[in-house]
């Protein structure tokens, strides 16, 4: 039995920004739909409950977070800029310095685990 949208408050479901169920939201791009069930349970997502399930605005969802591809993957990454690319040698460079050194016993067992992969 499907609950039509049609018996809730004119403001709930308006044409410009119509109620979508959880699974719908997922297909459009969203997070999967247990994601957007603990937002609403937590009470981060405004939703309307229509029978079992929840309906959400959209404009809701654009307001909670940026919007994430229907696989799961985050929206297209940027390059890292040549900045953070130094800093981040400089971090390496001090975390390996801090590293202690490995005796010449050690050397030559790691050579042979790693010779042996």
């Amino acid at each position: 039995m499907s609950t039509s949208t049609a018996c809730l408050p004119e403001a709930l479901s308006s044409g410009n920004d119509p109620l979508l169920p959880l699974r719908a939201a997922h297909e459009r791009g969203w997070p999967k739909p247990h994601t957007l069930r603990k937002y609403v349970h937590a009470g981060r997502l405004p939703a309307v409950r229509a029978g079992k399930q929840f309906l959400v605005k959209e404009s809701d969802l654009t307001r909670l977070m940026p919007q994430v591809s229907a696989a799961g993957t985050p929206f297209e990454c940027q390059s890292p800029s040549e900045a953070d690319l130094t800093d981040l040698t400089a971090l390496a460079s001090r975390m390996v310095a801090s590293w202690p050194r490995l005796s010449e016993q050690r050397r030559i067992e790691l050579g042979r685990l790693l010779a042996t992969g």
